[in-house]
């Protein structure tokens, strides 16, 4: 019996904690309990039979489950009751619903314990969303269950990347209601520019639904999903942008011009800055050019008449920032100053002119002579390095003119502008954390996720997990480029990064870096010493339930197929036994077959064997291989569980006593099935639209797994329920 929403009082004296274990039954525990936490009724009405366990006398009550909720004509037979051992029938009754959607929270309160379920129906009037003030919902609790509907002027667009703005409807003061997200339906993830995509421009007329909620004393509206909306009858203009900061070397960037009922143009009052297009009478998004060219501020100007302009101010950087090879690449010419950065390399001790290389991910560049500042002082090297702590393996910019000397292009008299320290494993991990940037080389181990670059890096000092590596890890989170994959990082590689030291519940990391440049490493061979050798999926199994923690392997397979992919789950069986993988950004596909070694790690999680990484490096991998399906009665699996758990499994005639709903706004992924005597909890492994209706009968595929101590079978999606015709 599943026991829902309970408060359960132990009798068991704390003393008999401590003591070993007896033959003895245990002593039973008081409880107030229901086989169900969420019942369903029909429009129309009806009675719902509960199955209710409570060890003390009893009353029920009936309440609104939020305050937009009736429930006017539930009853509850009997209303109350005497403490039983056994299991008592409890009976709701719902007269039809000519409303709305309404939800009841029916508790069952003895003296010391109480166990609730929710009730709900649909009403012929739909979803009740009550439509109220900007004023009415900042008096308001906080309360994620009951959703309002604003509607009002959008009055400042906050970010327009995460769609968070500002609404009032006149009846408070300032601004209005902070809206925390729009999103394009209740429930819906969010669609980053949805206010640009909708053409929604502060003025605009917004209707919208969100619930109450606060963030460090700030009224929000959060959840908001959009209704509609009307185009403002005032003419307007705005800009994305308010200030831009480009190179020197000319780049184009996308500049967001809103206008309402206007015809606008754009200039600039510089000549290296032009616009495609530079007038319209949308909407729309102009890509702005700025020529190459060291120095200068410009100001792009959005006017239309009668309108008040809106500017950008353009900043163009002082130097021409370079690569090695690009630097290598341009004709001698004193009189212009380049910046460049990279890796330290070949300083000299007693060296007084400060002659050393500047290595970056495309070539080197030879600096001859260097500077403490621009006209400074030559053979002044040593005193640079006594006050900076410039050494080999630093990262350092710099910035001087190109020249070449028996053909070879070198900087000449360049001078300093800052380094990043370099730091051995060891020596960063003694560091505090903060947001100082450290250089760190190392080979690259056991990578966790080649999309974001979550892996550990290792050198001859220790090793550190690194969280993310990307063309620039100081940018906001949503303007980081990541870099593992594109540039075909892999296990055996040995990259030089720089990141701040972090630690994250723990662990010790870096703390998101950019990436400066890698060597080809070979790929690792497979331990001599894994923690585990095994020769099945089954052997498998076995060691890393035997393993503590985190566990090292080397499984020798044989024709072990990929069952089912999704996301970063992924099944793999072969005759003995199956698997589940837990690895973001694996490349396995259904289909796929399996023989030879594969190294990896594993861990118990939630009481089953799961593999946390899969390196395929050498095995061999053939495609279009037929999935197994092992048909088997709900009995026989019960009885072997262990053999099947993990297998594509198909249950043929079993019927749903516990239903599944994730289509509604209350989740209910948990349920049950049976067949004969037999029963098992089944569960939805994802949180969108599955179902299995109550009484439905049919065949379901699925996977065994567990949950610690519970045993469920897991589907993925609806078409994993095939109905008896």
């Amino acid at each position: 019996m599943k026991l829902n929403k309970l408060f359960l009082a132990l009798l068991v004296p704390a003393m008999a904690l401590t003591t070993a274990c007896q033959p003895d039954a245990p002593e039973a525990i008081d409880q107030i309990s229901t086989d169900k936490g969420v019942y369903e009724a029909p429009m129309n009405g009806g009675d719902i039979t509960v199955k209710l366990l409570a060890t003390e006398n009893w009353t029920a009550t009936v309440d609104p489950a939020t305050s937009l909720d009736e429930v006017d004509g539930i009853t509850v037979s009997p209303a109350s009751g005497s403490a039983s051992e056994t299991v008592q029938n409890v009976t709701i009754h719902l007269p039809a619903n000519d409303g709305y959607n309404r939800a009841a929270l029916i508790s069952f309160v003895g003296a010391r314990l109480a166990g609730a379920i929710t009730v709900n129906q649909p009403g012929a009037e739909g979803e009740r969303v009550l439509a109220i003030s900007c004023a009415e919902f900042n008096k308001k609790p906080v309360d994620a269950s009951v959703f309002y509907e604003l509607t009002g002027e959008v009055t400042n667009i906050t970010d327009e990347y995460y769609n968070d703005f500002y609404i009032n409807d006149g009846t408070v003061e300032g601004d209005g209601v902070y809206v925390y997200g729009l999103y394009e339906f209740k429930g819906a993830g969010r669609i980053n520019y949805y206010l640009q995509q909708m053409d929604i421009r502060e003025g605009d007329i917004l209707t919208l639904r969100a619930y109450r909620g606060e963030y460090n004393g700030t009224i929000e509206a959060m959840q908001a999903y959009y209704v509609k909306h009307e185009k403002s009858q005032k003419p307007s203009i705005a800009l994305d942008l308010e200030s831009y900061e480009a190179s020197a070397k000319g780049e184009t960037f996308e500049l967001s011009v809103a206008s309402n009922k206007v015809t606008w143009n754009l200039t600039a009052d510089v000549d290296w800055i032009s616009f495609d297009p530079a007038s319209g009478n949308e909407s729309r998004k102009v890509q702005v050019t700025v020529a190459p060219g060291e120095g200068g501020t410009g100001t792009i100007t959005l006017s239309a008449e009668g309108l008040e302009p809106k500017t950008c101010v353009v900043t163009r950087a002082d130097v021409t920032v370079l690569t090695c090879a690009e630097f290598n690449a341009l004709p001698d010419d004193l009189t212009k100053n380049y910046q460049v950065s990279g890796i330290v390399s070949g300083i000299k001790e007693g060296d007084i002119y400060g002659n050393f290389y500047i290595t970056d991910a495309t070539g080197t560049a030879y600096t001859y002579g260097f500077l403490a500042e621009k006209g400074g002082e030559t053979k002044k090297f040593q005193e640079i390095i006594a006050n900076t702590g410039l050494k080999n393996g630093d990262y350092v910019t710099v910035i001087g003119p190109k020249t070449s000397y028996n053909g070879s292009a070198q900087f000449k008299n360049s001078w300093y502008v800052s380094h990043v320290e370099s730091l051995t494993v060891a020596e960063f991990l003694e560091k505090e954390t903060g947001t100082t940037p450290y250089v760190l080389k190392g080979e690259i181990t056991n990578v966790v996720n080649d999309n974001y670059g979550n892996f550990d890096l290792k050198d001859e000092t220790g090793s550190v997990y690194v969280y993310g590596i990307y063309e620039d890890y100081t940018l906001p989170s949503k303007d980081r480029v990541k870099v593992f994959s594109a540039l075909g990082l892999k296990e055996g590689d040995i990259v030089t990064l720089i990141g701040p030291r972090g630690s994250y519940n723990g662990q010790d990391q870096v703390n998101g870096s950019s990436y400066v440049l890698h060597e080809e490493g070979e790929a690792p061979e497979p331990s001599d010493e894994p923690d585990a050798t095994c020769s099945t999926i089954a052997g498998l199994n076995e060691a890393i339930a035997a393993g503590e923690g985190t566990i090292e392997f080397v499984v020798e397979v044989t024709d072990a197929v990929v069952t089912y992919v999704n996301g970063g789950n992924a099944f793999i069986e072969d005759a003995t036994g199956g698997i589940q993988l837990y690895q973001s950004g694996h490349a396995l596909a259904a289909g796929q077959k399996i023989t030879g070694k594969i190294v990896g790690t594993g861990k118990m999680y939630n009481g089953y064997a799961e593999a946390t990484k899969f390196d395929l490096t050498y095995a061999t991998v053939e495609e279009d291989a037929e999935i197994p399906c092992t048909t088997l009665t709900l009995a026989d699996l019960l009885a072997d569980y262990e053999r099947y758990q993990n297998m594509f499994v198909k249950l043929e005639g079993v019927t749903v006593t516990d239903p599944v709903d994730c289509t509604g706004e209350t989740l209910d992924r948990s349920g049950k099935i049976s067949q004969g005597e037999s029963e098992i909890a089944v569960y939805a492994q994802v949180k969108t639209e599955l179902k299995l209706d109550e009484g439905a009968t049919g065949t379901l595929v699925c996977f065994p797994t567990r949950y610690n101590a519970t045993l469920q079978v897991g589907f993925w999606a609806n078409a994993h329920f095939t109905p008896a015709e």
